[in-house]
């Protein structure tokens, strides 16, 4: 049998030819819950932690209730779409602004969704944990503050039927 040869980090590895395609044609590492569109719903704060005063009227003036209330009266639509081969989609219309559209590669990790846009940018979601992507629900959430304070912002996202 012919092998390929491959040289990855000084080391030479030799490989027959059918495992060398598979190796290049694999995805990126991707959950089979997270592949399809969703559309946001709910921007949330989750507390893991009692909280003082300050901190709660803090939440109280965070511009997630003006996204959610766009959010309800269909004046804000940001959907998310994940595909099996690694790839995504952003699209966001805002009455207000808009419409804008972004694409790059994604990929999952430690239950970390890490992505990077066409143009080689850290996405806006990148770095964000999956709390939840089971049936019509996708929620992803990241700290809100720092990671030891216990306080999670998370988008909340329902899966479009096609």
């Amino acid at each position: 049998m012919r092998r390929s040869t491959l040289l990855l980090s000084g080391l030479l590895l030799l490989l027959p030819p059918v495992q060398l395609l598979a190796q290049q044609a694999t995805p990126p590492s991707v959950l089979k819950n997270l592949v399809g569109t969703w559309q946001l719903q709910q921007l949330a704060f989750d507390a893991r932690r009692p909280l003082n005063d300050a901190q709660i009227e803090q939440l109280f003036h965070d511009p997630a209730g003006d996204i959610n209330q766009e959010l309800k009266q269909g004046k804000l639509i940001q959907q998310l779409t994940f595909r099996p081969d690694g790839s995504y989609l952003l699209s966001i219309k805002q009455a207000a602004q808009g419409a804008m559209s972004e694409r790059g590669t994604y990929w999952v990790r430690n239950d970390t969704l890490y992505a990077r846009t066409a143009n080689d940018q850290i996405a806006a979601f990148s770095g964000e944990v999956i709390a939840r992507a089971k049936g019509q629900w996708l929620i992803l959430e990241f700290p809100f503050w720092k990671p030891q304070d216990q306080v999670f912002e998370q988008e909340k996202y329902q899966r479009v039927k096609q």
